[in-house]
């Protein structure tokens, strides 16, 4: 009799782990935000540093580090399907607008020479198989061509 009590309690017990188990392999609790992915880019003259070529979808916190000796900005826009990087920096060297290939709303963030990057972030909602680009528009002077001419360019994609 002893023993059956003792079995009984032992199966309970291993079914309450197991659901246990079951339930902590589900992800976050709906409801539950999760924190946003990081990504830190610096901007030298005239280059961005630290561009991942893939990230993953959803809340991505951008940080902007400007380690030039110049002000440098960085735009993150999502591109039109249909577009690629090099066939947006096409249309950009041949003067094209944004509008024509860039697909709903970008970020800006200015930052200068030694600023804080913790003072120059923007949050983005990275949606799946989707391209954005990183450009500077910015000038050093009036008559000087903008930085992405220069070489501020990159992109990413989101898997």
């Amino acid at each position: 009799m002893l023993h059956q009590t003792a079995a009984r309690r032992f199966v309970a017990l291993t079914g309450t782990v197991a659901i246990l188990a079951l339930l902590g392999a589900t992800s976050a609790p709906v409801g539950v935000p999760r924190a946003p992915h990081q990504v830190t880019i610096s901007g030298t003259d005239y280059a961005f540093v630290g561009v991942p070529s893939k990230l993953r979808p959803g809340l991505t916190l951008f940080a902007f580090r400007n380690v030039g000796t110049v002000r440098h900005e960085m735009s993150v826009a999502r591109i039109k399907a249909g577009f690629t990087p090099d066939s947006v920096f096409a249309d950009i060297k041949a003067g094209s607008k944004r509008r024509n290939f860039v697909d709903g709303m970008a970020a800006i963030v200015i930052g200068a020479p030694g600023e804080d990057p913790a003072r120059a972030r923007v949050a983005f909602d990275l949606r799946k198989g989707e391209t954005y680009i990183v450009i500077c528009t910015l000038k050093d002077n009036p008559d000087a061509p903008q930085h992405v001419m220069l070489g501020m360019f990159a992109s990413f994609r989101v898997e």
